[in-house]
Order: C-alpha cells, then structure tokens, then sequence
C-alpha cells in the first residue's frame, strides 16, 4: 500500500507539471500573438508617420511660396 502512495503522489506531481507546461505554452503562444499585432501596428505606424512628414512638407513648402508671395506683394505696395 505504501508503493501506491508513492504512485499516486508522483501522478499527481506530473499531472501538476504537465498542466503547468500546458499554462505556459499557452502563455507564451498569446504573447507571440502580441508580439506580431505589436510589429504590425509598429509598422503602419511608421508609415503614418512618412506620409505626415510628407504632408507637413508639404504644407511648409505651400507656406513658403504663400509667405514669398505675400512679401512681393509687400514690396510692390511700399514701391507704389
């Protein structure tokens, strides 16, 4: 009867570690998924970030022509 408890006890200590690998194996398949949607959203987020700097030249250079003209237009009303 002594060698049964012995089993039993030793069942139930594979039967926790086993669960506890199961636990992390499904820990660490969550945490890749994570891992992936992080990346994705990293990526479209660098690209956001190239088409607001893009837009923002943009603007900086329709600025630049507005300011040039508004100065010409200055200057054309102190000479007349």
């Amino acid at each position: 009867m002594g060698s049964t408890k012995v089993v039993d006890q030793t069942d139930k200590e594979a039967e926790y570690y086993r669960n506890m690998v199961v636990a992390q194996g499904d820990e660490i398949e969550i945490l890749r998924s994570n891992v992936k949607e992080l990346q994705e959203n990293l990526q479209k987020s660098y690209v956001r970030i190239a088409e607001l700097r893009e837009e923002r030249d943009n603007f900086r250079a329709q600025l630049n022509i507005q300011n040039h003209w508004e100065s010409m237009d200055r200057t054309w009303q102190e000479e007349h």
